[in-house]
């Protein structure tokens, strides 16, 4: 295949996906950011550019280029990325109060 982040444009990606169960994919799909990925992964299938796919999606280069690798790859498109935190910020606790906890420091803030 290339590199590993390396997607094949045309029937190389996706092999053994029809573009035509792609589309299907798209349209049936009740959620948006879900949908847009089955499509992007339709125009690639097709044989279109990640800047393509970006312009049509209306989402951004990498965003798309990361999708499409992903899915290349073995993910699927529904499934969500584990959720990162932000600049050493803590998850918000079961309580339901926002805990952040700065990684550097030990310095906390709890609020609601």
């Amino acid at each position: 295949m290339g590199r590993k982040g390396s997607v094949p444009a045309g029937e190389g990606f996706l092999p053994g996906t029809s573009a035509g169960e792609l589309a299907r994919l798209a349209r049936k799909e009740t959620d948006g950011k879900t949908a847009r990925k089955y499509l992007a992964a339709y125009h690639r299938k097709e044989g279109k550019s990640f800047s393509e796919i970006a312009e049509i999606t209306l989402d951004t280069y990498v965003a798309v280029r990361n999708w499409l690798v992903a899915m290349h790859n073995g993910g699927r498109p529904c499934e969500p990325l584990p959720r990162r935190d932000h600049a050493g910020w803590a998850n918000r606790g079961q309580d339901g109060l926002s805990e952040r906890t700065f990684s550097s420091g030990g310095i906390s803030h709890v609020g609601r």
